[in-house]
């Protein structure tokens, strides 16, 4: 199965939400389920939100891609 967590850490997850994100995690690691996070934020940031053994396992499930370029919310409209 393929797994989609978009635009990951907009928003700070409570204490049970991030206990319910770190069960769904290690299930889909558990399971060698695919999975792809999108997000703007830094290892440095999950770890200010999740706690370690979270961001590890995402670590070993990804392999981070760095896309830069102009933001393509903002066009040139004239």
């Amino acid at each position: 199965s393929l797994v989609v967590f978009d635009d990951m850490h907009r928003q700070r997850l409570t204490e049970w939400g991030a206990t319910v994100f770190h069960d769904l995690i290690d299930e889909l690691y558990d399971d060698g389920s695919r999975v792809i996070f999108t997000t703007n934020a830094t290892r440095d940031e999950f770890l200010d939100a999740l706690d370690e053994s979270t961001v590890s396992r995402i670590d070993q499930m990804c392999a981070p891609v760095v896309v830069c370029g102009p933001n393509r919310r903002y066009r040139d409209e004239t």
